[in-house]
């Protein structure tokens, strides 16, 4: 039985995440993943192997560290606008 929960456990804690930055609407105490984040720097500090990183369209002001923040191989943190392929919805990142 502990290994049939333990194998559960383990199973959830190895899913990758979408997690959501909305630099209007979002607010750092948040989870990023029911509700949006306000900043960018947020979402990577939650951020593990595997997740995905939507931006919702908007300009963001502020520096980003990735130095202490590793992908695996085949799950790489990726960031992406929240509306791929569209133009008239640019996503900014201003130091």
């Amino acid at each position: 039985m502990i290994r049939f929960f333990l194998a559960l456990f383990l199973a959830g804690s190895v899913c990758a995440a979408d997690l959501h930055v909305d630099r209007e609407k979002g607010d750092d105490a948040n989870d990023a993943k029911n509700a949006p984040v306000k900043t960018i720097a947020k979402a990577i500090g939650m951020a593990q192997a595997g997740d995905t990183i939507h931006l919702a369209p908007g300009t963001y002001y502020e520096s980003i560290d990735l130095s202490n923040k590793h992908g695996l191989p085949g799950k790489p943190i990726t960031l992406h606008p929240l509306k791929p392929g569209r133009t008239d919805a640019p996503i900014k990142i201003l130091e």
